[in-house]
């Protein structure tokens, strides 16, 4: 949580005390849990952002947040109307005063530029007037042209929510170096590992890290690395080259993550996956998941995508059709890592006819009829059980929105989640290191429920690599 005027202080400390103002994007980042970080403070809710709540309580992926606080609010409405003008003590919430602002939404006090009648001046009016009348007001907002106005030209501290805090990106991987006399105790075997060796990886994972985690080992004398995972209940598994659907994992952590996914979901329901672009991610999640329906054990793919487009002001508008035709555009990633396990389950020879080119298509088609692609907003009321269940671009969902997703699943599914934490499309989230689905991850990794592995190597192309590193470091 940080200030546009002070830093290095938690959001609980710096709200203390104040009437905190609150636009519409920092209640549908945080949701409700917002409330779980303040305390001693009365939050101002302009009644302007009870009509943008509403309008997006259908929301594919904010309507739930939305829902969550027009259900509070509906709350105490319904015992007595009147406490929301004046201000009610929440009642989960010791300390916590709630209230709804019909009136202070006069623009005059604000200099001519502002005076615009859009609802994000109406707020910002709101915080000027209560500060008029001698109130410490601050303003809670994800919106940064929003927090400036409020600080250069209003003078008003602005505060916004970020879940992620100091979190250090959780890589999912571990180092064990043996060399010297240690090394001659030690063996690699085709079978695993010597037991002497299984203990000083087991005991080389810190205390906290992930329950299902990866770790390389280097013997001194020995030419080649080598990975292993060591699972809940400490078993510790030598990863060897694995293939599905024809597509083999060029790196030992491509082989780690295939190794992840294929663990059944009783055993390992969880499995988040980073990375930048062209490491593979999609690809081996999809070929992974087809290879496991194949077998058998699992009903039905379903890959769930965010619909944040790339860039502002590159939206396309509404699109024609049904849910398949419109979800079309978004499913560009999952067609291609389909049509790539296509080439390679019917490769094409250089003297290839149409008829061999017609095969490898019905491939593609028989493989894309197999997963099914859905916004977000379809999850809710659906049964998830025995799923594999994808959440493509999952740097785009806040944390509340991720766990909320988290939640919906059933017995017998694995839900994995992808993400690339340096391209987030969602302009009310911070990205790279500061990107929620790291607080996700840290938040997580202690459960024996997951495993995360973050793949290092771009396989896409060198300009992919490139960028990626660019992207990665901005």
């Amino acid at each position: 949580m940080t200030s546009s005027t002070i830093q290095n202080v938690s959001l609980t400390d710096a709200l203390k005390g104040r009437v905190v103002v609150s636009d519409t994007s920092s209640l549908l980042i945080a949701g409700t849990h917002l409330l779980e970080l303040l305390s001693d403070c009365t939050i101002i809710i302009p009644a302007i952002v009870v009509k943008e709540l509403e309008e997006k309580r259908t929301h594919p992926t904010l309507g739930f947040l939305a829902r969550e606080w027009l259900r509070l609010i509906e709350t105490y409405r319904i015992s007595d109307p009147t406490v929301l003008r004046s201000g009610v003590e929440l009642r989960d919430h010791p300390g916590i005063s709630l209230r709804i602002e019909p009136n202070h939404s006069s623009q005059a006090s604000l200099p001519k530029h502002l005076q615009d009648g859009s609802n994000d001046s109406t707020i910002l009016a709101v915080a000027v007037n209560l500060k008029a009348e001698g109130h410490k007001v601050s303003l809670l907002s994800n919106d940064m042209p929003m927090r400036l106005h409020a600080s250069l030209e209003l003078e008003i501290d602005s505060y916004e929510y970020t879940s992620a805090g100091k979190v250090t990106p959780f890589q999912g991987r571990f180092k064990l170096d043996i060399s010297g006399d240690d090394a001659d105790g030690y063996g690699i075997y085709s079978e695993g590992l010597s037991e002497d060796l299984k203990q000083a990886v087991i005991a080389n994972v810190p205390h906290g890290a992930a329950s299902t985690s990866f770790t390389e080992i280097f013997i001194e004398g020995e030419s080649t690395k080598t990975a292993v995972v060591i699972s809940n209940d400490n078993a510790v598994k030598v990863v060897h080259k694995t293939k599905v659907m024809g597509i083999t994992g060029k790196t030992v952590e491509q082989n780690v993550l295939m190794e992840l996914l294929s663990i059944p979901a009783d055993e390992l329901p969880v499995v988040s996956v980073g990375g930048g672009a062209g490491t593979g991610k999609t690809l081996l999640t999809i070929a992974t998941a087809l290879d496991q329906l194949k077998r058998g054990e699992y009903e039905k793919v379903v890959v769930f995508r965010s619909l944040h487009e790339l860039g502002q002001g590159q939206e396309m508008g509404f699109l024609p059709g049904g849910v398949d035709e419109k979800m079309g555009p978004w499913a560009g990633a999952i067609f291609d890592s389909i049509d790539t396990i296509a080439r390679v389950l019917k490769p094409l020879k250089r003297n290839a006819t149409d008829a061999d080119r017609e095969k490898q298509k019905a491939e593609a088609m028989k493989l894309r009829e197999m997963i099914e692609i859905a916004p977000i907003t379809y999850l809710r009321g659906r049964s998830m059980s025995k799923t594999f269940m994808i959440l493509e671009e999952a740097q785009n969902f806040s944390r509340s929105e991720i766990l909320n997703i988290l939640s919906r699943a059933g017995a017998g599914t694995k839900i994995v989640l992808t993400a690339d934490a340096a391209q987030v499309d969602n302009r009310f989230l911070k990205s790279g290191k500061d990107a929620d689905i790291w607080s996700v991850i840290d938040s997580l990794k202690n459960e024996d429920i997951f495993g995360h592995i973050t793949l290092t190597k771009t396989e896409r192309s060198r300009v992919a690599e490139v960028a990626a590193r660019i992207l990665e470091h901005d």
